[in-house]
């Protein structure tokens, strides 16, 4: 009796290994890297729904579990992913005017089934997209700084293109 339920339970385990799934969801923001918009502000994001060791093609069911007042899916949040490659997604994030600046989190959840024979397996992946929301003053003082450093820049190199001009073109009059 002993032998016939280890058999069977090695049967079984190996059996679901074989449906090991290698679904991965990935974004370009993380907590040292949030999305930053302004009160305000409409952004699309993307993130990617990945297959790429599984032998078999996957569908996955979105659903935004915090942060539905900010965010929404802009097709319909059921994607086929085939087995080898990766989807994208598309969600619309929303800062409405008036929203306190603060940081904020989107929490996408993306689940899938296998089914085979008599079983079935789900597998569900999360991912947090954090948000900085600030004011549109700390934006422009970062335009603004950002042009004044390629402004000084072009200075700098054409005061120096100049003096080698004029250090050459004396070198040329002393011979």
């Amino acid at each position: 009796m002993k032998t016939n339920k280890l058999i069977l339970s090695g049967i079984i385990f190996f059996s679901l290994l074989i449906n090991v799934s290698a679904f991965a969801v990935s974004s370009q923001y993380w907590e040292e890297n949030p999305l930053t918009m302004t009160e305000g502000e409409t952004k699309q994001i993307e993130i990617y729904l990945q297959n790429m060791a599984g032998t078999e093609d996957i569908t996955a069911k979105g659903s935004i579990t915090e942060g539905t007042g900010i965010a929404r899916f802009i097709e319909e949040p059921t994607y086929l992913v085939k087995a080898g490659e990766k989807t994208k997604v598309i969600i619309e994030v929303k800062a409405p005017k008036g929203t306190e600046i603060k940081n904020y989190y989107i929490k996408v959840s993306f689940e899938t089934t296998s089914e085979q024979g008599n079983f079935a397996l789900k597998n569900s992946v999360e991912r947090v997209i954090p948000i900085k929301v600030e004011t549109e003053s700390k934006k422009v003082i970062s335009k603004t700084a950002f042009y004044l450093i390629i402004g000084l820049s072009a200075i700098i190199i054409l005061l120096l293109v100049f003096l080698l001009l004029k250090k050459n073109k004396k070198k040329k009059k002393r011979k």
